[in-house]
């Protein structure tokens, strides 16, 4: 077995230093032979850091655990994912619901219209989109998509990734009950906000093309 854990060292030093130790005293008892590799990546590029493996798609992982934000593992939560990722032959892109400090999900799996997803307390559930929060992709997964990246990739009208995973035939799915808490908070786009009327989402969303077409005009005038 070959993974990586990839873990975003953007967000409080501390909170990203916690991850990496919690991550570590797990991967420690997830090796049974020598053949078995598991190592941490620090990425400082957010989600753009989704390229890593889109020059040399040779070097993919049999596994990969990607924390695009700072959380804490939930005890065996490693252990967790290998199981349920075994029970779906190795072929599923895993979303993982992280809690926030008042014991509510903040990042998960969500339905194609943007709800985010309670998960069940002991079996994987579909998903059409997901977070990065928190995210298992086996090899396989990587493999059917166009390139790697694009598992990471979100569309600007969607409410989170899994869209070309989702073009490719790749399933996604929500694993059981939450496996991590995390102190960051989530910023939904008011466009996005599937809690907000359909008329201001519009005006948000007006709001934010004048604000990028105005910087894109200041740019080539520079």
């Amino acid at each position: 077995m070959i993974a990586r854990i990839v873990v975003s060292s953007k967000g409080n030093p501390e909170a990203v230093s916690a991850c990496v130790d919690e991550c570590r005293r797990q991967c420690d008892q997830l090796i049974t032979s020598e053949s078995d590799s598991i190592e941490i990546i620090m990425n400082d590029d957010g989600d753009a850091g989704c390229t890593l493996w889109d020059s040399d798609p040779a070097a993919l992982p049999d596994f990969c655990l990607w924390l695009g934000r700072p959380v804490i593992l939930k005890d065996d939560a490693l252990s967790s994912l290998m199981l349920n990722s075994g029970f779906l032959r190795h072929k599923a892109i895993i979303a993982c619901s992280v809690a926030g400090e008042d014991g509510k999900i903040v990042y998960g799996g969500h339905s194609k219209r943007g709800k985010l997803l309670e998960p069940d307390p002991t079996i994987p559930i579909p998903c059409h989109l997901y977070d990065t929060a928190m995210l298992f992709v086996p090899r396989d997964a990587f493999t059917q998509v166009a390139q790697p990246s694009d598992i990471f990739t979100q569309s600007f009208f969607d409410y989170g990734c899994g869209e070309k995973p989702f073009s490719a035939g790749v399933p996604r799915v929500l694993a059981p009950g939450i496996l991590a808490t995390t102190t960051d908070v989530r910023q939904i786009p008011a466009m996005l906000d599937p809690s907000l009327s359909l008329t201001r989402r519009t005006e948000a969303f007006i709001r934010t093309l004048c604000h990028d077409v105005a910087r894109a005009i200041r740019s080539v005038f520079r």
